[in-house]
């Protein structure tokens, strides 16, 4: 019994010699084969023993990774938790690029150096798919952020992929357990599921997403007319030109679009021009994504007209017109005399609420047809009265018995008889033959023609007019002395 304890301890001791000796300066470290149960996509444990302890205390032990050979303490390292001066391991679930060799080593730092062992590859199969725990928020509007929290992500944020439902997210950063997405403005869907990405594998799960449905919270005005700017105030209003909403106006069930300019709290829109004496009540709607909203059915339009402001007129005479409610400088105006195109030089805008056009009529027309077009549409059509001739300018209203009476004058044929009646304060009228100055003058335009005087003429103040094909001028005032 006794010689069986003595040779147990000269082999303690013997041991304890020989460990003592083996300590050197540097430690020597082996980097084992990587072990997994067939497949990585349940995680890989790397392993490392130390074969030559160091006389210097251990600071850090554990394992570098790479995607290149001789990977350092710059690339992914794995530290152990509890040092040893045996043998230590890692269990690795982090993410693995699929269909990729990795080259590992293992590696102790000590008070004096910093060892590392062979090097050893595995080929990886991949790793489980990201598993989605919960988003926040889930009701959203595009541009916003989302967080997205669960399992699997790559942890350096840079190959996590996040659609809303077919449409990829342009942003996208975060870590390993919670990464962040923006909201795609390209997104067309009012409801959807959110997954992530990873490698070609999506997520075991998604989660489901709703786009804020718009808040209207007031209008500008409830009545107007063109071109006025009506904006409508609320919230979750689409601004990007992937979803244009999309406004209109309804009139006794006829839709009119309108062009809008948007933000994401308010909708600008101008009320189209839809004709003149349009009064009705009306509705404003707009649509976002496929879903129409109700602004109101209350708007009321304020009518808009054209007057005409003579009923008469003589040929080559301006006619007058006025509008109300419109400002004649926001549309285009363009017109018809008897079905005749009026030229555009001819139809003059005098200041925002009046113009006029020429009556370039013909000698036999009775009647004039008027036609206005606002932008292009037929907006006042008007039968005027065709006048007499007119007297369009007198050179001078002192004239000597001995000269004539120069003067120009419309709606006159020069090839048929006009004559020029003078009445004197005795009420005795004269008639007079008015002749052309020119051989050639313009048909029905103001021409200079002129009247030689009877030799009873006396001094005296006269009035004077025109009578051509049965009609009459006004009465203008002349004064001939000797």
């Amino acid at each position: 019994m006794n010689r069986k304890l003595y040779i147990v301890l000269i082999v303690l001791l013997f041991l304890g010699c020989q460990k003592d000796y083996q300590k050197s300066d540097v430690i020597v470290l082996s980097t084992n084969e990587v072990s997994y149960d067939g497949t990585t996509k349940n995680g890989v444990t790397f392993s490392a023993s130390i074969m030559l302890d160091s006389e210097y205390n251990i600071l850090e032990q554990g394992f570098v990774l790479g995607l290149k050979s001789g990977p350092t303490l710059d690339d992914e390292v794995l530290k152990v938790d509890e040092l040893s001066n045996k043998s230590f391991s890692v269990l690795y679930k982090d993410i693995l690029v699929p269909d990729t060799t990795y080259y590992i080593r293992g590696y102790v730092k000590t008070e004096k150096y910093l060892v590392y062992g062979n090097e050893i590859t595995f080929f990886s199969n991949g790793s489980q798919p990201p598993v989605i725990s919960k988003i926040e928020p889930s009701v959203v509007f595009w541009g916003d952020t989302v967080m997205i929290t669960g399992t699997n992500f790559d942890k350096n944020g840079e190959n996590n992929k996040v659609f809303f439902n077919d449409f990829i997210s342009k942003s996208v950063w975060g870590g390993k357990d919670t990464i962040f997405a923006i909201v795609p403005d390209e997104l067309n869907e009012k409801k959807g599921a959110i997954k992530v990405n990873l490698y070609g594998q999506d997520s075991r799960n998604t989660k489901n997403f709703e786009i804020h449905s718009p808040i209207i919270e007031g209008i500008s005005s409830l009545e107007g007319c063109f071109p006025m700017e009506i904006v409508i105030d609320g919230k979750y209003f689409s601004y990007s030109g992937f979803n244009p909403i999309k406004c209109s106006l309804v009139i006794n069930g006829i839709t009119h679009s309108l062009y809008s300019s948007n933000s994401r709290d308010s909708i600008k829109f101008r009320l189209p021009f839809l004709g003149l004496g349009v009064d009705d009540l009306c509705s404003i709607k707009f649509s976002q994504i496929g879903e129409s909203y109700l602004v109101t059915d209350k708007f009321k339009l304020i009518p808009q007209e054209i007057k005409l402001k003579k009923d008469s007129v003589t040929i080559a005479q301006p006619i007058l017109l006025n509008t109300e409610n419109l400002d004649i400088n926001t549309v285009t105006v363009t017109a018809k005399l008897n079905e005749r195109e009026i030229a555009s030089r001819e139809v003059v805008k005098i200041n925002s609420s009046e113009f006029y056009v020429y009556a370039w009529g013909k000698m036999e027309d009775e009647n004039f047809l008027l036609d206005i077009f606002l932008n292009n549409k037929l907006c006042y059509s008007k039968v005027i009265e065709r006048a007499g001739p007119a007297i369009y300018e007198i050179y001078t209203d002192k004239l000597s018995s001995y000269s004539d009476l120069e003067f120009y004058i419309l709606g006159v044929d020069y090839s048929e008889e006009c004559w020029m009646q003078m009445k004197d304060i005795n009420g005795q009228i004269e008639s007079v033959l008015v002749k052309p100055v020119y051989n050639r003058v313009p048909r029905g335009y103001a021409f200079r023609a002129y009247v030689a005087w009877p030799e009873n003429v006396i001094d005296g103040e006269y009035e004077v007019r025109l009578l051509f094909k049965g009609r009459f001028s006004h009465w203008e005032n002349i004064y001939i002395s000797k």
